[in-house]
């Protein structure tokens, strides 16, 4: 048997030993030594299990030896104090801490954590109530327990807002996304409401001023920068002027609709006709066009601002400076040469409740309400067809071409007619912008060094006054600091359009919210497929090697 009064406890290496004499204690069982450590007032610490199990076959081993009657000191138990591991992200911006309770030796408290952090020069963002509550975790814990808590955070930089050009009045297309819904909840396509004008004196956009942003710091106290907002123009167009007292606003100096431009707003004429047919003949005008009812087979209407038509248009040519926008409908034919008979090109968006049978571009978003069937398209910015949560929205046949994402409710048909569509062709433009600016970089670089030996030779001129040298001097390095501002700016903007590419097709998509159907052609970038069977609800995209089709959940 053995007993508490074999234990002793050495206090110079923390450990607790039992001394047993290999011939009398050479059958002793790991579990009683385990029985009586529990036992003992020194329960709390670690119990040495290898150590142990060693050190009995060893007096096994011993008891058959000449030193078997002479007494062993055995460690079993080792006292230990509580620990403190702080680990700081990689980014600088968290610590972590990790607080092992201690197994019969000594409490991590406040001190102790607090002489950590100053280790690792800690010095902002301490989370005092995720402190409190980590130590007390930690002073409740079981022997040996571990428990972790983040327990400093850095502040992220909160960058500036870019200015915005707020429009304050509304736009022609808009009156075909916003129908008169009746009484039964049906939607009156007949009826859009009022053709959208404007008088003299309306307030019609305004500029909202960039915010500086707001530096950040991570938890060693480097300050972290943060970007101020860009600022852009705000441009008085053709009908509207600057507020007097508001530089930041745009008045309408006369009556008319709006058209937006790149840097403000515009208000054009307003030509407004019943039909355009043989009777009319083909129309031009500098303003805007709105057609009460349709645009009949072979006419052609060109505006230099919106061309807006509450019914149809049939085998018809439409030119707009503006949006487009056809209430009804867009009808046409296909050639012996497979060419289109209807045409609508706009330097704006197009919107229209159906296109078959016809060619549609546009420099920014194309919007069709229900189908787009058999159609030539090609789209500045996103190619939508159906609207949010409805059940209707069908591209069958024909191709389509779009700067960045397409997004329907079918794509294709179960008939399996073919159909071509292409995404994310603004990389193209993209990558010619940097390139551009790598042509500019490099002239102004070339500039600069040109610049540095004029400014070295005009400073060595001797055959001149040292009146006439240091003028020299001066014109030379005020146009190398001239050179060096721009050749900033250059560099600033090529590493803006670079990022740009990069991450250019993780935002590029053609979606089908309902089905993807067989033999539709598929092409982002330089990666295509064609499908060979029907998908439901799918998000097709590009991961830089190859395209893939995942499904759309929720």
């Amino acid at each position: 048997m053995i007993g508490t009064d074999l234990l002793y406890f050495d206090h110079e290496h923390q450990l607790l030993c039992v001394d047993l004499i290999p011939e009398r204690h050479a059958l002793v069982e790991l579990h009683e030594l385990q029985q009586l450590h529990h036992s003992s007032q020194y329960r709390d610490f670690a119990f040495l299990e290898l150590d142990v199990r060693k050190a009995l076959q060893m007096l096994k081993h011993q008891a058959k030896g000449a030193n078997k009657g002479q007494s062993q000191r055995i460690p079993i138990a080792q006292q230990i104090d509580g620990s403190c591991q702080l680990s700081l992200s990689t980014d600088k911006m968290q610590v972590t801490a990790t607080l092992t309770s201690p197994q019969g030796g000594s409490k991590i408290g406040f001190a102790e954590l607090v002489q950590e952090l100053q280790r690792l020069a800690i010095k902002n963002g301490l989370l005092s109530n995720n402190i409190n509550t980590l130590l007390a975790k930690a002073d409740r814990g079981i022997p040996g327990e571990s428990v972790s808590a983040t327990i400093a955070k850095g502040k992220p930089p909160v960058h500036g807002n870019d200015a915005k050009l707020e429009r304050l009045v509304k736009l022609s297309r808009e009156r075909l996304l916003k129908p008169k819904v009746l009484d039964n909840g049906k939607v009156n396509m007949r009826d859009l409401g009022e053709i959208i004008t404007v008088s003299a004196g309306d307030e019609v956009m305004r500029k909202h001023a960039p915010s500086p942003g707001i530096d950040g710091y991570n938890v060693i106290g480097e300050v972290l920068k943060a970007k101020s907002g860009k600022d852009r123009k705000l441009k008085a167009g053709k009908g509207t002027i600057t507020a007097k007292q508001d530089h930041n606003l745009l008045l309408a100096t006369t009556d008319g609709q709006p058209k937006e431009t790149k840097d403000g707003l515009e208000i054009v004429e307003v030509l407004t006709l019943k039909n355009v047919d043989i009777g009319t003949g083909h129309i031009q005008y500098h303003g805007a066009i709105v057609i009460q009812g349709n645009i009949e087979e072979d006419m052609e209407v060109t505006a230099g601002g919106d061309i807006t038509v509450n019914g149809f248009v049939d085998n018809a040519t439409l030119k707009a400076g503006g949006d487009i926008i056809v209430a009804k409908g867009v009808i046409g034919r296909q050639r012996p040469d497979e060419s289109l008979t209807t045409t609508l090109e706009a330097q704006g968006q197009i919107h229209v409740s159906f296109a078959q049978y016809a060619s549609l571009k546009s420099a920014g978003d194309i919007h069709v309400q229900t189908q787009l069937i058999h159609c030539h398209t090609q789209c500045g910015d996103n190619l939508t067809v159906g609207v949010a949560n409805g059940k209707k929205g069908d591209l069958v046949g024909g191709r389509a071409i779009v700067v960045h994402s397409l997004s329907t409710i079918n794509l294709g048909s179960r008939a399996a007619t073919q159909s071509s569509v292409r995404a994310g062709a603004g990389i193209s433009r993209l990558r010619q912008t940097a390139k551009e600016y790598q042509q500019r970089e490099q002239t102004l670089l070339a500039q600069s060094y040109k610049l540095r030996q004029a400014v070295n030779k005009a400073t060595m001129a001797n055959d001149k006054s040292d009146e006439a040298r240091q003028k020299l001097v001066q014109q030379f390095t005020l146009a190398q600091q001239q050179n060096s501002a721009k050749l900033s700016e250059v560099q600033l903007l090529l590493a803006e359009t670079e990022e740009r590419i990069e991450s250019f097709f993780s935002r590029v998509s053609i979606s089908a919210s309902h089905s993807l159907f067989p033999q539709v052609e598929m092409e982002i970038g330089l990666q295509s497929l064609t499908t060979d069977r029907e998908y439901g609800p799918s998000k097709v995209s590009n991961d830089g090697n190859h395209l893939k089709i995942d499904a759309i959940t929720g």
